[in-house]
């Protein structure tokens, strides 16, 4: 629950000594820089030209590189939602970093050409013949449609088939015999026909009226179905060179992992020399400062004084206003569950980090939503495969499904789920049928029970959520705020249901005046805390006092209690989703010759698309439930994170890291950049 000192340093040198100072702070990745306030005169930045020619490359490459991958192999589902990286160690990136890659760029960008080219010249053709199409009936040249005559005017068009008696009626009233109409082809509902006008006419020609469209013809040699016959043999040949074309990309396809590992090894470069921006500079030394953890100040500094001899790096006192960054320290197996209070917002420099606080509330509704034992395995088999395959540090997200799934064999245990009923319906399950003894209550048959479970739970997190305020607000000497405020309604949220529960005779007798005071002194001292602490008339005073209280009984004990039922309807919809596919299964299974075989399809696919329903469902309400209803009891987000300047790879990652504080780099989540 403790968050990292953070210390702030500054660091003097000389300038000579400047870019590979820049090189070892982002090889550390153990200080976020910050730009020093000196008041002196300022000096010339550095120039930004080399970062600008950095860029230049870095987006030629990126160009090069989604292409390659655009037009490469189709990545699965499980790919695309895992990202995997080109695992180097240091050997192999310089090796590939020492190479010419610019005759790879020059031929994927003749590539890219030659294929947008061949691409754009398709669908233009397709569009011609797509025009012909309709006319292969007609003997005369297009080029000659298209001229017409010296008299007459040659008009190819289309109208609905409806219209074509309104058009022979429209033209013979206008024009009596002085055209001729030729009805080409019909498709579907559409007449294509060829009109035939004197120029002196064509003026007066309304088509509007029957919905007649004209249309332009291409001005091809030859007769429509020439000209489709030509166009469809240029078109075949596209399709060759486009497939020769990506042919010839296999090489350039091996050349991708080399690019990407170009294009991570040119982003740091530009970033480090981004970074050069944070020195103020005079004419023969620097300064820098930054924000450091107090943990990795010492190696720091000897590091930094072992392999640079002008150089001073000292400890330095925050300015009055400013603000450390928040550097969060948890146990590494709560660390993944730091990505659930980053989500929310970092907690403030003085304040406490919520991770160790949300974690076992997180996990346990977790498995509550899904409360299906079996999916739970399955959950926890898949995160702990891609953990395992991972060649980099896994993501948070795997760690977290892994502790989920398994609070969800909790779950599902208790309630005697597994793969819904599937172990009372198939025989083939029957052999796990021991596993019905640890079942406690089954929620289709007692939802009550587990309705109770959830509202005990939640219950008992809101109550944990105001003593948490109530030890922050004494932590802060606060004690007068800490009592009228969340111990007050601490109080009331206790003494309600211990009222309830006298009364009912469920409790023994002494604690019905215990409850009844507990309940008067918190509805007594929030109404009195309200009323004094409020600025207004007497009237405004006591409804805003009385308001308090109600807002108290009605919005945090029932409103946030009762959010939690939440994990109940969560929870019999799985189990509602996996019987329904156990029954289509079963009738799927009676089905002769291929019932088995469908009866193995709908099981399978059921309780996939189930698990994958169910798990984002858990998460998202899991995780609402600790933003909503706990950490608005007690927890004040606005700090920022602490960030240090480090290399950052999208695409690789370094099996061996040289020149770099092992210790360090695990701090700040070296392999974990995204």
């Amino acid at each position: 629950m403790a968050i990292g000192k953070v210390k702030k340093i500054q660091i003097i040198g000389h300038r000579s000594e400047q870019n590979e100072i820049a090189g070892f702070l982002q090889e550390a990745g153990a200080v976020q820089l910050v730009k020093p306030v000196i008041s002196e005169e300022e000096y010339p930045e550095i120039s930004a030209g080399e970062e600008e020619e950095i860029g230049k490359k870095i987006s030629v490459l990126e160009q090069a590189i989604n292409y390659l991958e655009k037009i490469g192999e189709k990545k699965g589902l499980l790919a695309g939602l895992i990202k995997s990286r080109i695992l180097l160690d240091a050997g192999q990136l310089r090796g590939i970093l020492g190479a010419d890659h610019e005759k790879t760029q020059s031929d994927v960008r003749a590539l890219q050409e030659e294929l947008s080219g061949l691409d754009q010249r398709e669908k233009h053709l397709v569009g011609e013949l797509k025009l012909v199409l309709p006319w292969l009936k007609l003997n005369a040249a297009l080029a000659d449609l298209a001229a017409g005559s010296g008299s007459a005017e040659v008009i190819p068009g289309m109208l609905p088939l409806k219209n074509m008696d309104a058009l022979r009626a429209c033209l013979e009233k206008e024009f009596g015999e002085r055209y001729s109409l030729e009805n080409v082809s019909v498709e579907k509902d559409a007449a294509y026909v060829l009109l035939v006008l004197l120029k002196e006419d064509y003026q007066r020609f309304k088509p509007a009226e029957t919905g007649f469209i004209r249309i332009e013809l291409p001005r091809v040699p030859g007769t429509p179905s020439q000209a489709a016959e030509d166009t469809m043999k240029e078109l075949a040949e596209i399709s060759k060179q486009k497939l020769a074309a990506r042919e010839g990309a296999t090489a350039l396809l091996k050349e991708k992992a080399n690019l990407m590992a170009l294009y991570d090894h040119l982003v740091n470069q530009k970033n480090k020399e981004g970074a050069k921006k944070e020195f103020f500079n005079f004419p023969h030394a620097f300064v820098l400062e930054g924000w450091i953890r107090a943990a990795d100040l010492g190696k720091l500094q000897a590091q930094l004084r072992d392999k640079f001899s002008e150089i001073e790096i000292t400890e330095v006192e925050p300015g009055k206003d400013e603000q450390p960054p928040v550097a969060l320290e948890n146990p590494e197996g709560l660390k993944p569950f730091e990505m659930l209070t980053r989500m929310y917002g970092m907690p403030g420099s003085k304040d406490m980090d919520p991770t160790p606080l949300i974690t076992p509330f997180f996990v346990l509704y977790f498995g509550l939503c899904i409360t299906d034992a079996a999916y739970g395995v399955v959950i926890m088999l898949l995160a702990y495969f891609f953990i395992r395959r991972s060649k980099t540090k896994p993501s948070s997200l795997l760690y977290i499904l892994f502790w989920g799934g398994l609070l969800t064999i909790f779950g599902g245990a208790i309630t005697g789920s597994w793969f819904g009923d599937a172990i009372d319906k198939f025989r083939i399950f029957s052999v796990f049928g021991g596993l019905k003894k640890f079942m406690i209550f089954d929620p289709m048959v007692n939802p009550i029970i587990f309705l109770g479970l959830a509202l005990v739970l939640g219950f008992t997190q809101i109550c944990f959520g105001l003593c948490v305020k109530i030890y922050k607000l004494a932590r802060n000497k606060m004690v007068i705020d800490a009592i009228c405020d969340p111990f007050c309604l601490l109080m009331m949220m206790m003494g309600i249901p211990m009222l309830v529960a006298s009364f009912m005779k469920i409790l023994p007798p002494i604690y019905l005046s215990v409850s009844a005071a507990m309940l008067i002194f918190g509805v007594l001292t929030t109404f009195f805390y309200v009323f004094v602490n409020t600025k207004e008339t007497f009237f405004i005073r006591f409804f805003l006092s009385a308001y308090s209280i109600y807002s108290a009984v009605t919005g945090c004990f029932l409103g946030d209690t009762l959010s939690f039922s939440r994990l109940v309807a969560l929870g019999m919809a799985t189990s509602g989703i996996a019987l329904a596919v156990n029954v289509i299964a079963q009738f799927a299974a009676g089905i002769p010759v291929v019932g088995i075989v469908l009866a193995i399809i709908v099981l399978v696919g059921g309780h996939a698309f189930n698990i994958v329903l169910q798990a984002f469902g858990a998460f998202v309400h899991s995780m609402r439930l600790q933003y909503v209803e706990f950490f608005t009891k007690f927890y004040d987000s606005g700090g920022r994170e602490f960030k240090p300047f480090a290399k950052e790879y999208k695409y690789t990652a370094l099996s061996e890291p040289d020149k770099i504080v092992k210790s360090m780099q695990e701090r700040v989540g070296y392999f974990q950049k995204t």
